[in-house]
């Protein structure tokens, strides 16, 4: 594979998914109980939730991830994260695999970031992605995303960012859509991704 070997491309911005695309988050579900069903506010769900997110740094990152993480700082590619989720766990996660540097604070959009309604990139919705251009001042055109669900890539090609599905962190139906419907902005596995941006830059 040939890449552009260039220290820098101002204007490429990576958008990532996180649940799924960087870390397979699922060993988590069996925590969420502990915030879920105690009242929101409680002393209970404080404690829970705390205890829910000690547990991040036992995700396991997907092979290879780091070197197309490695891909990005030698090549000083603005990124962003993009996410159904809140932003307090990515904060976590980042912490907690020293990805501070490539993925910066005010740089992750979570599903509050419209406000006090929580909002998701279900049926294609764009709002997230929309978002993102407007805290990143990137154009569409300047942007690659990379998300496990086909929702992500549906919500961020309708606004104009070129969008590619991350086969690893997929669910089943996810899977069947990505091989079958989709199989030239599929990806097989996580280094595939620098493939991507090295025809890019």
């Amino acid at each position: 594979m040939e890449v552009n070997t260039d220290n820098s491309h101002k204007n490429l911005t990576v958008i990532f998914d996180f649940d799924g695309t960087l870390l397979d988050t699922r060993i988590l579900t069996k925590y969420e109980h502990l915030f879920k069903d105690p009242p929101r506010g409680s002393d209970e769900w404080k404690r829970g939730r705390k205890e829910y997110l000690s547990h991040i740094k036992d995700c396991p990152i997907w092979e290879g991830l780091n070197d197309v993480l490695d891909y990005i700082r030698q090549h000083h590619i603005k990124t962003c994260i993009v996410t159904a989720n809140t932003k307090d766990r990515v904060v976590t996660a980042i912490k907690a695999f020293g990805w501070k540097d490539i993925f910066v604070n005010d740089r992750i959009v979570g599903c509050y970031a419209l406000g006090m309604k929580r909002v998701s990139k279900d049926d294609g919705n764009a709002a997230l992605f929309e978002k993102a251009l407007e805290i990143m001042q990137v154009k569409a055109e300047d942007c690659i995303a990379f998300g496990n669900e086909v929702s992500d890539t549906i919500a961020a090609q309708s606004i104009g960012i070129k969008a590619f599905n991350c086969l690893w962190g997929a669910n089943e139906n996810d899977r069947e859509k990505m091989l079958n419907d989709m199989p030239d902005i599929t990806l097989n596995k996580p280094f595939d991704i620098v493939r991507v941006i090295g025809q890019v830059i």
